[in-house]
């Protein structure tokens, strides 16, 4: 398993090692296991500029994973960018918890795409029912960086169950309840140490 870390400081290494714990992304290298042909990469991806947040681009062999989908306009289409210039298919989108940080990209990262956003069933219901409030609050903080086109969780997924998006990409769920925000998850990638 290797790690993109651009712009390696102390302060991107505290948020993504915070990042990562809350987002279930393995903050080390696993070591490697004998006869395993599958390579994952996990990219962060940094939004520095109205507020500094981190997604995640799990990359396996034969796919990608994204966890969490930024707040602005400008840095979710980067996102997507990014996912796009890897040239796998995205097959999966996991939503840790309900900020707008987390949530608000999730519009433009799927843009056009048939792929299932999964989140457990508290994340999924405090999203809904705040997302009117935060829509009010934050598009006037916001204006043009606040995403118009937020989209919800597709699909919910329980404590102890597992999402195999196929080699190298099989996450392990947590439900941690109120937290960090009104409801947490932890999405754990197997075979991360």
């Amino acid at each position: 398993m290797t790690y993109e870390t651009p712009h390696f400081t102390r302060r991107t290494f505290g948020m993504a090692t915070l990042a990562a714990a809350s987002a279930g992304v393995a903050a080390s290298p696993a070591k490697a296991q004998s006869g395993t042909a599958a390579q994952t990469i996990i990219h962060r991806v940094e939004q520095t500029t109205g507020f500094p947040v981190n997604a995640y681009i799990v990359e396996g062999p034969d796919g990608l994973v994204v966890v969490d989908a930024l707040l602005t306009q400008t840095a979710s289409l980067d996102l997507r960018a990014r996912v796009d210039a890897i040239d796998k298919p995205l097959q999966g989108v996991l939503l840790t918890h309900p900020h707008p940080d987390h949530y608000a990209g999730l519009g433009n990262l799927t843009e056009g795409l048939d792929v299932p956003i999964y989140a457990v069933p508290g994340v999924n219901e405090v999203v809904r029912r705040d997302d009117d409030a935060k829509n009010a609050l934050i598009s006037g903080m916001f204006g043009p960086e606040w995403p118009s086109n937020r989209v919800f969780p597709t699909d919910t997924v329980t404590e102890g169950n597992s999402l195999d998006f196929g080699p190298g990409l099989k996450f392990n769920v947590m439900d941690i309840g109120p937290g960090e925000s009104f409801h947490d998850s932890v999405f754990l990638l197997e075979g991360a140490a």
